[in-house]
């Protein structure tokens, strides 16, 4: 929950930046009397309400990405393809460290063979995670994608561009 502690507190501190720098703003243009002490406590209040929202709507998804669970994600808005290697041995340490060029591993076990990883969180979007298993019996990989945000048209953009690229590093490998 490492990650999800940081995004609440970046997201406390900027919204309680920004609602004191608005409020106070607003009032010197209006030519307001300034109250300090509400000012504070009601930045307290919507700086704590925002991240607490936030954490409620991407916990599921950032605790499934650094638990040991070794089943799929259950999230309705996942993307996911199998790839049948014909005949081919595949290092899966090697395509943990090239898939950490890219992108950050959250978990890995090399003897259930899976790697949970997720893209880094932007302004603009809070990315995409996947979970890759190698199925030694029947020879396949198989992605899942999901978005962190939940379903959004964009959000679904980047579920399917992180398998096409996952797909891109273990072909080229």
């Amino acid at each position: 929950m490492n990650t999800l502690r940081k995004i609440f507190i970046l997201t406390g501190i900027l919204t309680f930046i920004l609602y004191i720098g608005t409020k106070l703003s607003f009032n010197l243009v209006a030519d307001k009397e300034i109250n300090l002490l509400s000012f504070f406590l009601t930045g307290i209040v919507i700086s704590t309400l925002y991240p607490a929202g936030l954490s409620v709507l991407l916990k599921p998804r950032f605790k499934y990405l650094e638990s040991k669970e070794p089943d799929e994600p259950m999230f309705r808005d996942k993307r996911e393809r199998s790839i049948a290697l014909k005949n081919e041995t595949i290092e899966f340490n090697e395509i943990k460290n090239e898939i950490q060029k890219y992108w950050i591993v959250t978990y890995f076990n090399e003897n259930e063979k899976i790697i949970k990883y997720r893209m880094k969180i932007g302004i603009g979007t809070w990315g995409a995670g996947v979970f890759l298993k190698f199925d030694i019996e029947s020879n396949q990989l198989k992605i899942v994608s999901f978005p962190i945000e939940g379903y959004t048209k964009k959000g679904n953009k980047l579920a399917m561009k992180m398998i096409e690229m996952t797909e891109n590093i273990i072909y080229n490998k």
